[in-house]
Formats: C-alpha cells, structure tokens, sequence
C-alpha cells in the first residue's frame, strides 16, 4: 500500500479515467504548475507506469492499493524510527533543569550527559523553544 496525497489522488484519478493519456491533455485536465513533478512522484510511487518514447509518452494507472495522507497528519503513519524518535523526543522536568543550569555547555555534551541523541536532544530544545 501507498499513501498519496489529495491533489496526487486527483492526477491519478485523472490518468485512471482516461488510459493512455498524453502529458499535454494530462497537464490541460489537472491544471496546476506541479503537474511535471507529480508525475514523477506517481511513477517513483508505483502508481502509474509510462510507455513510449520520451516525447511521446503515454501514462497508464497501475491497480495498487491506497490511502490519502491527511494534511495535517502527515508523520502519524510513519514508520520511519528517526522521524518518530524526533516527534517523540522530549525533556523531563529534572533534564529541562539540567539544560537550564548548564546553557554554556555545547548541545552535543549536554545530550551525551542526558543519555539521548543529539537529534532527540535538539528536537527537545525545539519543542521547548530554546537555545543554548
């Protein structure tokens, strides 16, 4: 399964509807400036296949299961360790103390010293609004 987003959705519904469709139709039906990149992105995704020569390209849809990305919920889906590690990452109350009492030490000796990466430590900083 892929996640698409809406106006991806639209571009391959777009393709779905009428099989074989050149860039320029394509391009006239979906009317946005995107439409070149999106194209790409449906492609690297797995969502539509082009046959043809470079000029000439025809697209066609590939039958996969999908799911729309909600907006505003972009990372929630994602399995991705890193990008959770850094939604997830925050200070306690004793290590938000400690970051406090010791803003002349660089980041990456204070996130050795509260046992977390330097991009949790960083995160956190950034959910809290802070610099040191």
């Amino acid at each position: 399964m892929i996640y698409l987003t809406q106006a991806q959705e639209d571009l391959y519904n777009i393709i779905k509807n009428k099989p074989g469709i050149m860039w320029s139709e394509m391009a006239a039906a979906y009317n946005r400036k995107s439409t070149s990149e999106m194209i790409k992105i449906l492609v690297q995704k797995g969502a539509i296949r082009r046959k043809g020569t470079r000029s000439k390209y025809r697209y066609y849809t590939v039958d996969i299961e999908y799911k729309i990305q909600d907006r505003r919920n972009r990372g929630n889906d994602c399995a991705d360790p890193i990008a959770i590690m850094h939604r997830n990452a925050v200070f306690t109350a004793a290590q938000r103390r400690y970051v406090k009492s010791n803003k002349d030490k660089p980041r990456t000796q204070l996130a050795k010293e509260l046992g977390m990466s330097k991009l949790e430590f960083n995160s956190a900083m950034e959910k809290i609004g802070g610099a040191t």
